[in-house]
């Protein structure tokens, strides 16, 4: 398996979401341990549920930070045309004749078209367009 940017990424940030993961857990336990020590004498005690919608929150943001690293892991790497490339089929562009050049313009400006459209907007005969 060929390790591209894109996966390389992709891990990456799934390594991060799993730090934050820890951290989360960490916290958590330390807080929970805090909690459980502390003289708070209500039945429901404002610092739990303080701890329970920071927790929920954190793991909200460890869920995003994950999917967009699985995102990333499986998004395909976008290949760029090269300028030698582009070069290369402008000296194409070159050599062909008036004709080719008209049509290779029309379906240039208007992507792919059929070709009763190619007939039609450029004025050759079908025989002309075929070849």
């Amino acid at each position: 398996m060929e390790l591209t940017r894109n996966k390389k990424i992709g891990l990456l940030i799934i390594g991060i979401g799993l730090l934050i993961g820890y951290i989360i857990y960490a916290f958590n336990t330390a807080l929970t341990d805090l909690i459980s020590i502390s003289q708070c004498g209500e039945i429901n005690c404002p610092h739990e549920a303080a701890l329970k919608f920071q927790t929920n929150i954190s793991i909200g943001i460890l869920f995003a930070v994950i999917v967009i690293g699985v995102i990333f892991l499986f998004m395909k790497e976008k290949v760029l045309v090269s300028a030698e490339r582009k070069r290369e089929n402008l000296e194409k562009i070159k050599t062909l004749t008036e004709e080719e050049k008209k049509i290779y313009e029309l379906t240039e400006k208007e992507g792919s078209m059929f070709q009763s459209d190619l007939v039609e907007k450029s004025g050759f005969d079908n025989v002309v367009i075929i070849k």
